[in-house]
């Protein structure tokens, strides 16, 4: 078993967790780049169309952590 999460750990699990993020899975993701690479990562109407299960409103979020965050995909 790992140490248990630090206050600021703690905090951000939290904040993922508000935006709604935790609610996508792996396939969610494999999706969401895909439909990025074919319709450019700013036309949100297209990619949700792609999405299952998701509304324009939660890709449009996710897209905005998405842009935040995409370097630590690479452990940057």
């Amino acid at each position: 078993v790992g140490d248990p999460l630090t206050a600021e750990e703690l905090e951000e699990k939290e904040r993922l967790l508000e935006d709604g993020s935790s609610s996508w899975s792996r396939r969610d993701f494999n999706t969401f780049i895909r439909a990025c690479e074919k319709y450019g990562r700013n036309d949100i109407k297209s990619i949700a169309s792609e999405m299952e299960g998701k509304t324009e409103e939660e890709v449009e979020r996710y897209a905005k952590v998405f842009k935040d965050r995409y370097k630590e995909l690479n452990g940057e």
